[in-house]
């Protein structure tokens, strides 16, 4: 992934796209109404249900043109963007383009299954990202909903008018969930969808290939709408409603007890109704897999056709349960890929699901690996958290731990590989460099240091590595792969090299393990094991053995965290400069000024076509945090990772970039 354009600094993609579309944090409505971005959306729905969106995102010039530079692939815009929609929903005839005159983007697309119908013809619509709606007008012909938003730009104003339609009447707002409820047309037969040669509804089912046990707390939780296991689509092709409907799944022994009914009171001629499946997983069976096992996925459906006949269906699909350590890294099927994070979709949840700070295996090596480090707070500073991450990598190599080429396996055409739990690698005394990254962190996690975990794409093939959050905020990236072959001096000057040439040339993801543990994804319950497995393992304290390193070379330079300068506007003063390549090819070249005075200049061009702007911005800098302001507004607040006198990397929680200082 190449690096990508914010305000005064480049971010990734994330940040622009999240600017623009769903996913955004809802504001009180007591917050300010002059923002930099203006969402308009129009919700038409037609008598089927169908919903059709359209939407324009108006940004200033400068932010505009970021985005475009950094996006010309509408599709991915698309996909990235629409994160407060369930991932589940299909999206059908898409359509988007650039307005340079206007700065604005506009979107067109439509989606089946997402509006229901009660019992007494009323429609729900639901709006999505919008929880903290207002409505401002309604009428029978159409709803006024606006909304503030945060994005990653600052405040978003968002206007959505829902249009029903014709003959429909006592439009209204819902809660719990946000939705706008209407009367529907009193004639709803007949529409243009039927299909002449059935007068049933026809019932789909779609179930994913393979289930990955690793994930089965976070496939259980619908908040990660991407990790659904099976859909259900309804669809009317008949000429009048179907009643009465209700669908719901389970896996036979592994998730046994069904899941609650899914229901719609009526659907009409035309519609679809799309539910998904979040299976509650038997966590003990589960964990005793050994291998892939074939398992039966079944759902229950009933519904009452226009005769008022019951129809009663239980179906079965097979698909394949993954044991434990077995991984397959991506959910989209190869039509519907576009980028290598598409590839590789479900890596952030796997590598936050290994993560296991709370194994009683895991705990006892950190206690091992605190003695070495002198029994010291190891989060209490930059100083001790550092003394433990040296002593961690010295424990790695008394204990001969090394580095191995992954096995990779084949399940239903798919590529998995095989990987290692923490307490797995001190096992086998081996692990590839994923396996490596989740042992180190998860030993940091275990005594308080907040890990993040690294997977790209580089030209030399794929890699993965952890990157520790020191107390004072400053990340520290660690090429585990190097032990036994470089000390730790070397891993961490290896690890920082590596960590800005990903983020300067390569498609990656930087997973938040915490975040992503907090809201759930977390690792399933690993077999009990005995207190004596490190010694019946023969793994060493170091406090007893002297770590006989095997640095590359006598001449190996010490290094050291990065450590910012002092904290005063001057460190920063001077000219900054980086150069863009996106996934797309397209070359961006951006140069910041800072005076010590507190301005910021930045001027960003598209090389290819010349065109440039400029932004400025008054700024404060302290404790290696930077805060961007316009006209006493904060724009944009990140973090300073100085990785030499004239190199730093900026960071806020959208993405990570390198620039360097090329004049006074």
């Amino acid at each position: 992934m190449g690096q990508r354009l914010a305000r005064g600094w480049v971010l990734t993609r994330a940040a622009v796209l999240a600017a623009a579309l769903g996913g955004l944090v809802n504001l009180s409505h007591s917050a300010a109404e002059t923002t930099p971005v203006h969402i308009n959306q129009t919700l038409n729905v037609d008598r089927a249900g169908v919903m059709q969106v359209l939407m324009d995102v108006k940004m200033a010039a400068g932010q505009y043109t970021q985005m475009k530079v950094s996006n010309p692939n509408m599709a991915a815009l698309l996909r990235r963007s629409l994160k407060a929609q369930p991932d589940w929903l299909p999206v059908q005839d898409f359509q988007g383009s650039y307005d340079d005159g206007a700065s604005t983007v506009h979107f067109q697309w439509s989606i089946r299954g997402a509006v229901r119908l009660t019992a007494d013809n009323r429609y729900e619509v639901p709006l999505y990202g919008g929880d903290d709606a207002y409505l401002a007008s309604s009428g029978n012909d159409g709803a006024l909903l606006t909304w503030l938003t945060q994005t990653p730009f600052g405040q978003a104003s968002v206007t959505t008018r829902v249009v029903p339609p014709a003959g429909s009447s006592s439009l209204a707002l819902a809660t719990a969930p946000t939705r706008v409820t209407f009367q529907g047309p009193s004639a709803v037969d007949g529409t243009a969808d039927q299909n002449p040669f059935t007068t049933e509804p026809d019932f789909l089912l779609d179930v994913k290939p393979q289930v990955m046990s690793c994930l089965a707390k976070a496939m259980g939780n619908p908040r990660f709408s991407d990790l659904w296991v099976a859909r259900a689509t309804l669809h009317n092709g008949g000429g009048k409603p179907a009643t009465d409907y209700r669908v719901r799944f389970r896996i036979k022994d592994y998730a046994d007890v069904w899941s609650d009914w899914k229901t719609a009171a009526r659907v009409a001629p035309g519609q679809d109704v799309v539910d998904a499946f979040f299976p509650l997983f038997d966590m003990t069976k589960l964990s005793q897999l050994e291998g892939p096992q074939e398992a039966d996925l079944e759902v229950e459906y009933q519904f009452k056709d226009a005769d008022g006949r019951l129809i009663h269906q239980i179906e079965s699909r097979r698909l394949k349960l993954l044991d434990r350590n077995e991984v397959t890294p991506g959910g989209l099927p190869d039509d519907e890929v576009i980028t290598w994070n598409d590839r590789m979709n479900y890596m952030p949840y796997v590598l936050s699901a290994f993560v296991t700070h709370d194994d009683p295996i895991i705990q006892q090596a950190a206690g091992m690996v605190s003695q070495r480090a002198g029994g010291a707070a190891s989060a209490a500073n930059d100083e001790a958290a550092m003394k433990f991450m040296g002593a961690l990598y010295d424990f790695m190599v008394v204990n001969k731990i090394a580095y191995q080429t992954p096995p990779v396996g084949t399940t239903e055409g798919e590529m998995f590989q095989h990987v290692k739990y923490g307490r797995d690698v001190l096992k086998n005394k081996a692990g590839t460099c994923i396996d490596l990254a989740i042992f180190y962190a998860s030993v940091c996690d275990a005594v308080g240091l907040e890990p993040e975990m690294v997977i790209t794409q580089m030209p030399e093939g794929g890699h993965c590595f952890p990157v520790i959050r020191l107390p004072s905020g400053r990340l520290v990236p660690v090429e585990t792969t190097a032990v036994g072959k470089a000390d730790f001096q070397k891993a961490l000057q290896v690890g920082q090299e590596t960590y800005k040439k990903v983020l300067a040339q390569c498609p990656y993801w930087q997973v938040r393990v915490r975040v992503l543990q907090g809201q759930g994804c977390s690792s399933i319950e690993l077999p009990k094991l005995p207190a004596t497995a490190l010694k019946e393992w023969d793994v060493v304290n170091p406090e007893t053995a002297v770590a006989q390193q095997q640095p590359a070379n006598n001449n190996t330079p010490t290094v050291t965290p990065p450590v910012p300068p002092a904290n005063n506007n001057g460190n920063l003063v001077g000219v900054w400069e980086t150069d863009v390549t996106t996934n797309q090819g397209e070359q961006v070249h951006q140069v910041i000024r800072m005076t010590a005075q507190g301005q910021m200049e930045t001027i960003i061009q598209d090389v290819a076509t010349g065109r440039s702007i400029r932004m400025d911005y008054q700024y404060t800098y302290a404790n290696g945090v930077i805060t961007l302001l316009q006209g006493g507004q904060v724009m944009e607040r990140g973090t300073i990772m100085w990785q030499g006198p004239n190199q730093i990397v900026y960071e806020t929680q959208q993405g990570r970039v390198v620039y360097t200082r090329t004049g006074n």
